[in-house]
């Protein structure tokens, strides 16, 4: 991907200024755009590369962009309030909408299949490691937060059917490489009707980011049981199946 700038490089249009070093990607429903924070700006590209539209700049830092299913719009953080609080617009451009207010800030997580609701990470009245609770955020109608169950979580993502979602619990900082013990992050699985959980990934090494598969039928994750970031598929009832080979430097999420 690049943009229009001063330097070029191979495959590159001369006058042209490559994207390095983009975080927080986020695919479309229909995998055609991705969107992505860089430079604390928030940009729009076609998923087969090419050039980047920036679609937000603030001087704040606006981040953890989301498409909605329907790829009109996208949600995402933005901290131009002072502490990072969820906004939305519309992916070409237009109104943006201001969707919470808690002074301990709101970091997005992910979007509800029918893209009314966000399910977002913030510091709720607990202190300590990895403290930080989720809650759902009503995209639609302006209403207070409501907490997701009472346990610290982060890296939640909803199920394709909404019924369940995954999330996961611990983590260790990702400096330390190849950390083993007790702070590993695990994977679960929370029913939304009926308020049981499910640990899925529970090992003594890292186990991060899960992703549904888009039927519903298992997720991909990052493991570092070989010591780096690897993907990994896992379906449920069946054998877990790692998908990357990465030796030295792994997947960072």
């Amino acid at each position: 991907m690049w943009i229009a700038g001063k330097a070029a490089c191979a495959a590159i249009p001369a006058g042209a200024l490559p994207l390095e070093m983009i975080s927080a990607p986020a695919l479309s429903a229909d995998g055609q755009r991705i969107a992505f924070e860089w430079a604390q700006d928030l940009w729009v590209a076609s998923s087969a590369g090419g050039e980047a539209k920036r679609i937000v700049a603030d001087p704040a830092r606006d981040a953890y962009p989301r498409f909605t299913p329907d790829g009109k719009r996208i949600v995402f953080s933005s901290d131009r309030s002072g502490s990072l609080q969820i906004y939305s617009m519309p992916v070409d451009g237009g109104e943006t909408i201001r969707h919470t207010f808690h002074t301990e800030g709101n970091e997005l997580e992910c979007l509800s299949p029918d893209g009314t609701q966000a399910i977002v990470r913030g510091l709720r009245e607990r202190h300590g490691y990895r403290s930080t609770r989720l809650m759902f955020v009503d995209l639609v109608t302006p209403r207070r937060e409501r907490r997701v169950f009472d346990a610290s979580a982060h890296s939640a993502a909803w199920s394709p059917d909404g019924k369940s979602m995954l999330f996961c619990r611990g983590g260790e900082q990702l400096y330390r490489k190849g950390y083993q013990g007790s702070r590993a992050s695990q994977i679960w699985r929370y029913d939304l009707h009926s308020a049981q959980f499910t640990s899925l990934v529970q090992t003594d090494t890292e186990s991060r980011s899960p992703l549904w598969l888009p039927d519903g039928s298992g997720f991909y994750y990052v493991s570092h049981k070989s010591g780096v970031g690897n993907l990994h598929r896992l379906k449920f009832g069946e054998k877990d199946v790692p998908l990357t080979v990465y030796k030295e430097d792994g997947i960072i999420t």
